[in-house]
C-alpha cells in the first residue's frame, strides 16, 4: 500500500505504509475501500493488480467518520469425489472443489453507531482456488420433516454452517482463517455462477432440486488436510453443535452460535436445533 502521488504535476515521494497477502487483497484494497493504518483512514485511489504491473495500491490519507466492508459473492462447486459415507440422514462426502470469489461492491458503515451509509460497485475479476473439502447434503424428506418452509430451512442451515465452521477449528487445533464454508448445492463447477448470499439463497429457494449442501474447504489452495479431518469426525461435530445450541443462553441467535440474528433470521437458532437433532439421531 503506498501513498505516492498520482498526479504527475507532484514529486513522487514514495511511501509504503502497509503490506496485504494477496489472499486478502481484492476484499481490502479495492478502489474506494477505507483501509485503517494504526487507527488512521486511508482510501483507495487506485489498485494495480495485473500480471504485467507492479501490484500496489495507491492510498490518501482522508478525514471519514465510516469503514468499509466488502460484499462478495462466491460459489463452491464440487470437482471430484473422493470418499462417502451415507448417514440415515444425510450424505457426507470429502473430495476437490473449485472455490470461486468476487467482490463486487462495499458498504459504507459509520463508526460507533454502525449503520449503513452508502454503498458502491467495485469491477474486479473472479479469483478461483482449486482445494479440498468436506461436505454433507441433507437428505429433503429430513428437510420437509424438521420445517415445511424451505426459506427456514435455509436460513436454519446457514446457522448450522456458521456453527460448525467456528467449532471445527477446536477439533482440528487451527485458524478458524484456515477454513471456509459456504452452503451452496451440488451443482457441478462446469456450470457454477457465484452468488452473494442473498442471491444464493434465492437460488436455492426457486430449485427444482432442493438439495442444499453444507461445505467446510481448505482455504489454502490444494489443502493441507484439514478437509480430510473434517470428514472423519464430522459426527462428533455435529453432536457437539446440538450441544452447543442447547447449551447458549440465547433466545434466537448470537455470535457464539449460529450467528448474530440479523444475519439468519429469527427463526434459524430453532430450524438449526431440529436440523442436528435429526442429523444426530
Amino acid at each position: 500500500i503506498d501513498t505516492t502521488a498520482r498526479d504527475e504535476k507532484q514529486t513522487k515521494r514514495r511511501q509504503i505504509i502497509a503490506e496485504v497477502d494477496w489472499g486478502s487483497a481484492f476484499a481490502t484494497i479495492y478502489p474506494k475501500a477505507i483501509y485503517l493504518v494504526e487507527s488512521e483512514p486511508y482510501e483507495v485511489q487506485e489498485l494495480h493488480f495485473r500480471e504485467d504491473e507492479e501490484k500496489v495500491a495507491y492510498v490518501k490519507r482522508v478525514a471519514v467518520d465510516y469503514f468499509t466492508d466488502a460484499v462478495s459473492a462466491k460459489g463452491v462447486w464440487i470437482l471430484r469425489r473422493l470418499t462417502e459415507v451415507s448417514h440415515p440422514a444425510y450424505l457426507a462426502e470429502q473430495g476437490e472443489v473449485l472455490v470461486a470469489e468476487k467482490v463486487v461492491g462495499f458498504k459504507k458503515i459509520k463508526m460507533g453507531t454502525l449503520e449503513n451509509v452508502g454503498s458502491g460497485e467495485v469491477e474486479l475479476p473472479q479469483q478461483e482456488m482449486q482445494t479440498t473439502a468436506a461436505w454433507l447434503t441433507v437428505g429433503p424428506e429430513v428437510l420437509a420433516r424438521v420445517n415445511p418452509s424451505r426459506a427456514e430451512v435455509i436460513d436454519g442451515l446457514r446457522a448450522v454452517t456458521y456453527l460448525l465452521h467456528h467449532l471445527a477449528p477446536i477439533f482440528l487445533l487451527c485458524d478458524i482463517r484456515d477454513l471456509g464454508s459456504w452452503l451452496g448445492d451440488t451443482t457441478p463447477a462446469t456450470s457454477g455462477v457465484v452468488a452473494t448470499r442473498e442471491s444464493a439463497k434465492r437460488r436455492l429457494m426457486n430449485a427444482d432440486q432442493f438439495n442444499p449442501t453444507i461445505y467446510l474447504y481448505d482455504s489454502h489452495a490444494g489443502g493441507i488436510g484439514l478437509a480430510e479431518h473434517v470428514f472423519e469426525i464430522l459426527p462428533d461435530l455435529l453432536r457437539r453443535g446440538l450441544a452447543t445450541l442447547e447449551a447458549c443462553a440465547c433466545r434466537a441467535g448470537c455470535p457464539s452460535c449460529v450467528g448474530p440474528v440479523n444475519e439468519v433470521g429469527r427463526r434459524a437458532k430453532a430450524t438449526a436445533q431440529a436440523l442436528l437433532r435429526a442429523l444426530t439421531d
